[in-house]
């Protein structure tokens, strides 16, 4: 407890010294050069075509070059993004901004997709100043504890590439979550949320050849077999062997596999069957998928 506001009392100490905020009037990098102002890209003086929400957020990376920048953070610069599938927007501006800067996914020189977290900028910029102008920083008094957690555990995020980092991050998170229930801030928390779960995904693909979406189609197989072994209130650990019922990842359709999970009682408001991890079924546990399918038969 000593330790969490010690870190708080830090953070309000970052806050207030930012009494003057200083905003570059545009970014150069490479051949390319953004007037922040005019809101237009030029290559050489030629101006090229960019709409305004993916100028937005190549101006967001390019500020952060040589950083990972979470896909939730890139999320604000679309507008009405609660309103539509903000994924789905974001990658349709991030296509825009690899076409006007003919760039590659595949080959990038500008724009690195950091798969299950975001993007990073890759060339050099040089921020050419702009006007001196009043940040207007949050006060001590204002400083949010529950946006000070969520930044926290983002910045740890960052710099977590183990399954069991982003394990400890994901249930760290949750909790923190159900805590705060009532918090205006959840949806940023709930899409960190996401952005975790979809890193701890991407190792499962590497290690297992399956992805938790696709190891969730489990769960519809009416033959499925599920063991319990215990856990906290409200939250058992299961293991789920069944078939899925469509082609996933690396495995052959129709596939036998085992499922860790989890089951969290609805009123606690947290997802239901949240995947930890999955894998092929072993000859042994296949045998005993198929005995009690001749069983149901």
């Amino acid at each position: 407890m000593q330790s969490s506001l010690s870190n708080i009392n830090r953070e309000r100490s970052t806050f207030a010294v930012a009494s003057v905020v200083e905003r570059p009037r545009s970014i150069r990098f490479a051949s390319f050069e953004m007037d922040l102002g005019a809101g237009e890209l030029r290559e050489r003086g030629r101006k090229i075509k960019l709409q305004c929400q993916p100028f937005r957020i190549l101006e967001s990376l390019a500020q952060n070059s040589g950083k990972i920048v979470l896909r939730e953070e890139l999320y604000g610069h679309l507008s009405e993004h609660n309103l539509y599938d903000c994924k789905h927007g974001l990658d349709n501006a991030i296509e825009r901004i690899r076409k006007a800067l003919c760039d590659s996914a595949k080959s990038p020189r500008f724009v690195e997709t950091i798969r299950g977290r975001g993007y990073r900028f890759l060339p050099i910029v040089e921020l050419i100043p702009g006007l001196l102008s009043n940040g207007n920083p949050a006060s001590p008094s204002t400083v949010d504890p529950f946006l000070l957690e969520i930044k926290r555990i983002r910045e740890d995020f960052l710099g977590t590439d183990t399954a069991q980092g982003l394990g400890e991050l994901y249930y760290r998170l949750l909790g923190f979550i159900h805590q705060n229930r009532e918090h205006s801030g959840q949806s940023e928390a709930l899409v960190l949320l996401d952005s975790i779960q979809a890193a701890r995904s991407e190792h499962n693909v590497r290690k297992h050849g399956l992805g938790f979406e696709a190891a969730a189609l489990v769960f519809e197989d009416p033959s499925a077999l599920s063991i319990g072994d215990g856990g906290a209130k409200n939250l058992t650990i299961w293991h789920t062997l069944g078939r899925l019922s469509s082609s996933a990842g690396l495995l052959r359709r129709s596939a036998i596999v085992v499922v860790t999970h989890n089951t969290v009682l609805n009123e606690c408001g947290w997802p239901a069957n949240s995947v930890i991890t999955a894998r092929k079924a072993t000859s042994q546990e296949r045998g005993v998928y198929e005995k009690k399918q001749k069983k149901s038969d």
